[in-house]
């Protein structure tokens, strides 16, 4: 607050893992050609309801902001938020981070509300803030 500005800088995140939650991911390598390995392609198929639980907490929660982090890549980040603008499914952030990363700088991050995952050995590294969810559930 400064100057008689009221607005809250932080807002609280939910942090949502994109492989697992939202959808599932079957990453196929290129092959070679030309003395060239083709980049890897990624077959994703998403999870209706996670996704229309998206939604729902853009309208009924407008004050959080909804990140989506993937562990695979920057193209799949890439691919992932082009399908969701198409679609129409609200998110502030979606973003490409290694796990090691991530997991190091969450004690920096007092404003993450909960981190939803599917897979339960990443779990136990997010604390209490890790909501575990089971693929293609509602969160």
């Amino acid at each position: 607050m400064q100057n008689g500005d009221l607005a809250v800088y932080n807002r609280e995140k939910l942090v949502v893992i994109l492989e697992g939650v939202l959808c599932l991911v079957a990453v196929t390598e290129g092959a070679k050609r030309h003395l060239r390995r083709q980049p890897p392609t990624y077959h994703i198929s998403w999870h209706e309801v996670p996704l229309k639980r998206m939604v729902s907490i853009a309208q009924r929660w407008p004050d959080y902001d909804v990140e989506i982090v993937t562990f695979v890549d920057q193209r799949l980040a890439d691919e992932a938020a082009e399908y969701l603008e198409l679609a129409g499914i609200p998110y502030d952030s979606i973003r490409y981070l290694g796990y090691d990363s991530f997991v190091n700088t969450l004690r920096f991050k007092p404003d993450i509300r909960a981190i939803y995952d599917s897979s339960p050995q990443r779990l136990d590294e997010y604390g209490q803030a890790g909501h575990a969810v089971i693929r293609g559930e509602d969160f």
